[in-house]
């Protein structure tokens, strides 16, 4: 439970680490190996699934409706505040991002540069400041990051040029990475109108914004596998076909969640 954004995958390693360290545990060498036969073993601890598909480790006396599953938004803002007051990094695409205060980072940069060397256009910033600052107020940064920041995107771009083969450019990926890039943009969309009306983190209904995060987040990770599948010359058809259903799901439920979160801001 305190863990951020608590996974399944992170639960099962914090459990066997934790039971792996008791008096009577046997010398298992591979991490996870042995888990189930743990968790068999050892009644206390249960599985339970959440609302929002998640599956939930906890202890057998606990109900799993009255433990809190999601951290604190207020949480995030003291840490972003935090973040704020560290020295910025203005030679990375991060840092750079970081400092405006916007919420996308290298991977979905990467993610677009790759749309466009797919598609075997030629490099345009343009394309990726329109969609990093989609909504935002103009002018998008001070002049003197603007250059040094185009730099940056352009050394991106030349990198990846260099280590990509035409050849792999496989429809269902170019495909899969379109449509995260705009459940994403209308996430960044959605978030960017909430700071436009003023809504503070203790408006927002909790859960609906964090499952709206982790998916976000679930997103930005998709990003990051493809970009290193296609750059290895991997094309796992059928699984990129499976996941490119979940987020033709999302991209049909994401509006109706942001009604949703914002009746229950204006309740």
């Amino acid at each position: 439970m305190e863990l951020v954004f608590p996974n399944v995958e992170k639960q099962l390693l914090y459990t066997y680490f934790l039971l792996s360290r008791g008096a009577d545990a046997a010398p298992w060498t591979i991490p996870g190996s042995a888990l189930l036969a743990l968790l068999k073993a050892r009644g206390e601890i249960k599985a339970s699934s959440l609302a929002d598909g998640r599956i939930l480790f906890h202890f057998a006396h606990q109900n799993v409706e009255d433990l809190k599953v999601n951290p604190d938004l207020n949480d995030f803002a003291n840490m972003a505040l935090e973040e704020l007051d560290e020295e910025p990094e203005f030679d990375t695409i991060d840092g750079i991002l970081k400092y405006l205060g916007n919420n996308n980072d290298i991977v979905v940069v990467r993610a677009l540069l790759l749309d466009q060397i797919t598609a075997q256009k030629k490099f345009s910033y343009k394309a990726v400041e329109d969609y990093l600052f989609d909504g935002a107020p103009k002018p998008f940064m001070p002049p003197e990051l603007r250059a040094p920041f185009k730099e940056l995107v352009h050394d991106e771009f030349y990198e990846i040029t260099a280590s990509f083969d035409p050849a792999y450019a496989f429809l269902p990926i170019t495909t899969a990475r379109k449509k995260v890039l705009e459940a994403m943009l209308l996430i960044s969309g959605f978030l960017r109108s909430l700071d436009a009306q003023g809504v503070q983190p203790d408006q927002l209904p909790q859960d609906d914004m964090m499952n709206l995060m982790e998916l976000d987040r679930n997103l930005a990770e998709f990003l990051s596998a493809i970009e290193a599948a296609q750059l290895e010359g991997e094309n796992n058809s059928a699984e990129v076909r499976r996941v490119l259903k979940m987020i033709d799901v999302a991209l049909s439920q994401l509006p109706n969640v942001f009604d949703l979160i914002r009746e229950q801001i204006n309740a």
